[in-house]
């Protein structure tokens, strides 16, 4: 099970799954409701997940030398959801500015191209 939750959460749908949370969650606020503690417990979780997944990936992006670009764009925005969307501290900012700087591995081709 937690080998199946693991590959959910390494891909796209993670994003969007998060992204779609968070803008019900914001949509909510948005119309002047104060958050509730079941709403601060799913922003909170959201921020953990993300924070993980987003460590994860930028670690092994890092160790390879290189990523994908779809690979760097999906990390780019979980990262801007994490951080300006949930209020996420800059843990991660040096990171990803990391990550930013990696070439960009061309798919199907096994040669590294300019970011």
């Amino acid at each position: 099970m937690e080998s199946m939750l693991g590959a959910f959460l390494s891909g796209s749908a993670a994003a969007a799954l998060i992204s779609g949370l968070f803008s019900l969650l914001q949509g909510r606020l948005q119309r002047g409701k104060r958050r509730s503690a079941t709403e601060q417990a799913l922003i909170d979780g959201m921020k953990f997940v993300l924070l993980d997944v987003i460590a994860q990936r930028a670690v092994r992006y890092l160790q390879a030398g290189e990523a994908e670009l779809h690979d760097k764009q999906l990390l780019r925005q979980m990262h801007q959801v994490y951080h300006t969307g949930l209020g996420g501290n800059g843990d991660l900012d040096t990171l990803m500015e990391r990550v930013d700087q990696l070439p960009v591995r061309l798919e199907g081709f096994g040669e590294r191209g300019e970011t």
